[in-house]
């Protein structure tokens, strides 16, 4: 009789079925959280170059502090600081990279505290996103803002003002 059970194939598929669904529910809820990751990454990226744009438009002018520019901009774009474990750290000069310490430019760090729905079961209940741009005046009399440095990343025209290709 006990043997007989042993031999016994019934419900071995059904065993299988809830091992590999249980995975493919586990890297659902990964890619789900990673997904709202990406995107609060972005969302920050889109406020730290708002507000150093705006906080280096501000370097040549006296009628509002670079600072409290950079910190406006980033507020209008969603990320305020002091909010929800939100920080926006404005240095005029860069505290790092090829341009530090020079006070042409300002740099904004942004960080901001993302909850995680699913990862809650690892115990990480929630993870910082952050991002870091920099900016500052260009000589020209242009605009429009690119991040391109090279003339085929930019935006060129041709013929009359009216039309950009």
């Amino acid at each position: 009789e006990i043997m007989k059970r042993l031999g016994d194939e019934h419900g071995q598929s059904m065993i299988l079925m809830l091992l590999c669904m249980t995975c493919l529910l586990g890297f659902t809820a990964f890619a789900t959280d990673v997904g709202l990751l990406f995107r609060a990454k972005r969302n920050i990226q889109i406020a730290a170059d708002a507000a150093a744009i705006a906080g280096a438009a501000e370097l040549n002018y006296t009628d509002l502090p670079p600072v409290t520019a950079a910190k406006a901009a980033a507020a209008q774009n969603g990320v305020t600081d002091g909010s929800n474990g939100t920080t926006v750290a404005v240095n005029i000069g860069p505290s790092m990279g090829p341009h530090a310490g020079n006070t042409a430019y300002v740099e904004v760090i942004a960080s901001q505290s993302q909850p995680t729905f699913f990862m809650k079961l690892f115990k990480r209940s929630s993870m910082t996103v952050s991002a870091r741009a920099v900016a500052t005046n260009g000589t020209g009399q242009g605009c429009i803002y690119t991040l391109g440095t090279s003339s085929s990343d930019g935006i060129t025209g041709s013929g009359d003002r009216k039309s950009v290709v």
